[in-house]
């Protein structure tokens, strides 16, 4: 009786772990890139006047007119990157039944992806049989 009490509460501690896990929000990250670009358009108007007086003597006379027009635009960019969560390592209670001796048969399995989708993992069960695995996810 007090090992099923000591598999519960770990069964317990398991699903809420899980849980904690599942249930946390993603990872969100917003980028905002703004790009400001000036361009300038400068004209210049040059008006040179030669005034010849009378007497021999000469006046130049120059005005120089400068229109500069600036045109600013301003452009922003937002990219979001949503980055997910992906679990590597599994945790599976495992419960059965022996069909030599009829009893109840439970145990514990772990895997871990080890390299891209390969995964390797250990199992044990109450009947003291333990054993390995090798899987691949898809």
């Amino acid at each position: 009786m007090n090992k099923y009490i000591i598999g519960g509460v770990l069964l317990a501690l398991v699903a809420a772990f899980a849980a904690g896990r599942y249930l946390t929000p993603t990872k969100v990250e917003t980028k905002i890139v703004t790009v400001e670009v000036e361009k300038k358009h400068e004209e210049t108007k040059t008006k040179t006047t030669t005034v010849k007086k009378p007497d021999g003597t000469t006046t130049t006379t120059t005005e120089s007119d400068t229109k500069v027009d600036t045109n600013t635009t301003t452009n922003s960019k937002s990219d979001t990157i949503v980055e997910h969560k992906v679990g590597t390592l599994n945790i599976s209670a495992l419960a059965g039944a022996d069909v030599t001796i009829p009893r109840l048969v439970y145990g514990l399995s772990v895997t871990k992806s080890i390299i891209g989708p390969v995964t390797i993992g250990l199992w044990g069960l109450s009947n003291k049989t333990v054993g390995g695995s090798i899987g691949f996810q898809f």
